[in-house]
């Protein structure tokens, strides 16, 4: 978890660093339009002086009246109204240093009489001055003019920005003088100072040619920087590289002046004001880290409730508690656990009581069979011995039926296992049919179609001589003159006994269920209930009779060989 917390907060600290320097760079670029927009003012300011004087036209004729008036009087009122009016226009632009405006003939009119020696003496001397008077140039524009002030005790130096035209009356294009106006670059140079830049950044005022005019919080080495072709230095990423120090740099250009407005702000201040924010984004997203992991925690314990007593009902019902029980989960998966968990354990639980009961009534028949095997023991040996008392006597008969029952209380009494084979099974019919034969004397015909595959499948025992008895009893002896069984064993999905006879049936008036006591009787619902038990209920014993023409009794049974094998 604390890696990718660690991730975010590297890209939070980088997206920061980027957010707060275009803020920077924006909210920089916007206080340099701004101060670009009050030093276009001030030369706007200067165009307005040359519409207003051009435009004045009583103004403009006392300049055209000046020399044609004959007397003294009216060329000094004509020379003090335009006097008059210069001054009125310098003062009304609060950052015009002065106006001057020199006549065709000669005369000199200064708006702001304290500084008239460098207009009178100064500017006519230089070579611009007088291309402008012989009309090869019409406008001369500096920059970063200076002018030496007579000042007391010494002359001062003072730089201006200085722009000088040609004036014309327009309704006839007449020439009218020369008109200079000047702007302390103090007023320029206040305006920029005036910008409420970051306390650590510095800002720079340099002129066309890349001088610097006014630096504030400049260090001299970053002076001499900018004078140079600071740009190149700073490329795309606008950082600027002075001595160990970087400096962002965000730049305007003037559009009429042409200067340009440099602000330079150091890189720790934008990385200071990023690693705050960095800072701030680490401990939120150690709190949401925080949070995130006290709600895995109670997640994790919410689960585990339903989860514990998922496992703790599993243990439960594996250590023999069959009536344990899940209860209902408020959660959709585990609800459907628990259900199926319930039903899967009451499944269970009611198998294991059906085996259980299963079982012991397969211990009850076994015990009952064995009680009844006690008589049968006693029989076997008794006539063993009256057998051999009889072939002494020479009675071939006696002797003859005394053995076929030995046989037939032999698999009774000496056959441990539930199963025999077909053939057994059948070795022991024909032992029963002889005693019946010595017995009653009938003439019952018994038909055999035995499959061979059918000998050696393991049958239950005591299942064909009870079905055939029944027959013999029920539906032949004493009722009709010639009787027929055909005893059937086929061993295909299953094994399949087939008893059919023609005897009597059953009786059309008595209800089915009477009929099936009167037919099979408890022998034959014994075997019924033995196959159940041993073979699942698909298997057991199915009868089919109708009145006159005989009964139908069919056995199903898995095929087996000897050892479970299938046949």
């Amino acid at each position: 978890m604390l890696l990718p917390i660690l991730l975010i907060s590297l890209f939070a600290g980088r997206q920061s660093s980027d957010i707060v320097r275009q803020n920077t760079q924006q909210t920089l670029r916007g206080l340099l339009e701004q101060s670009n927009q009050q030093l276009q003012g001030y030369v706007d300011e200067v165009e307005a002086v040359y519409s207003t004087v051009t435009l004045d036209t009583n103004l403009v004729d006392a300049i055209r009246l000046e020399n044609t008036q004959s007397t003294v009087y009216e060329r000094n009122m004509h020379l003090a109204y335009i006097t008059k009016s210069l001054k009125n226009l310098c003062n009304g632009h609060a950052v015009l240093d002065n106006i001057v405006l020199y006549t065709p003939q000669g005369n000199i009119l200064i708006a702001s009489g304290n500084t008239t020696l460098p207009y009178r003496e100064g500017l006519p001397a230089y070579s611009w001055f007088d291309v402008l008077e012989r009309g090869a140039l019409e406008q001369y524009t500096n920059d970063n003019f200076e002018m030496t002030m007579a000042q007391y005790p010494y002359p001062v130096k003072q730089q201006v920005y200085l722009n000088a035209r040609r004036i014309y009356d327009y309704r006839d294009m007449r020439y009218l003088g020369v008109l200079v106006v000047t702007v302390r670059t103090d007023a320029f140079f206040a305006a920029v100072d005036r910008l409420p830049i970051p306390a650590d950044s510095g800002v720079a005022l340099l002129d066309r040619e890349g001088a610097l005019l006014y630096g504030r919080q400049l260090t001299p080495a970053l002076q001499n920087t900018l004078q140079g072709d600071w740009q190149a230095a700073a490329g795309l990423d606008e950082y600027l590289a002075v001595g160990s120090e970087r400096y962002f740099t965000v730049s305007q250009t003037l559009d009429t002046l042409g200067w340009q407005l440099v602000s330079v702000t150091p890189r720790s201040y934008i990385m200071g004001s990023a690693n705050a924010v960095w800072a701030f984004s680490w401990r939120i997203a150690m709190i949401v880290a925080l949070l995130c992991g006290l709600l895995v925690i109670l997640l994790v314990k919410k689960l585990n409730q339903p989860i514990g007593r998922i496992a703790d009902a599993i243990t439960a019902f594996g250590e023999g508690r069959l009536d344990v029980r899940l209860p209902e989960e408020p959660y959709t998966e585990f609800r459907q656990v628990g259900q199926q968990f319930n039903c899967m354990a009451a499944q269970i639980d009611t198998l294991i009581t059906t085996v259980r009961e299963t079982e012991q009534e397969k211990q009850q028949l076994n015990m009952r069979m064995l009680e009844a095997q006690i008589n049968p023991h006693f029989i076997y040996n008794t006539l063993d011995a009256v057998k051999w008392v009889a072939v002494m006597h020479g009675d071939r008969e006696s002797a003859r039926m005394i053995t076929a029952l030995v046989k037939l209380l032999r698999i009774s009494v000496y056959t441990k296992s539930e199963f025999i084979t077909v053939a057994e099974e059948l070795e022991y019919l024909k032992n029963y049919l002889t005693l019946i034969e010595l017995r009653y004397g009938t003439q019952i015909e018994f038909v055999y179609d035995v499959a061979e595959k059918a000998l050696p499948c393991r049958t239950l025992k005591l299942v064909l001589q009870p079905i055939v008895e029944n027959a013999i009893f029920h539906g032949l002896l004493g009722k009709i003159e010639h009787g027929v069984v055909t005893i059937c064993y086929r061993a295909d999905d299953c094994l399949c006994l087939t008893v059919q006879d023609n005897g009597i049936g059953c009786v059309s008036a008595e209800p089915q269920g009477k009929a099936r006591e009167r037919f099979s009787g408890i022998g034959l619902d014994n075997i019924d209930r033995r196959i159940k038990l041993w073979s699942g209920d698909a298997y057991g014993i199915t009868m089919e009779s109708q009145p006159g023409q005989g009964t139908r009794v069919t056995v199903r049974q898995p095929l087996q060989r000897e050892g479970g094998a299938a046949c």
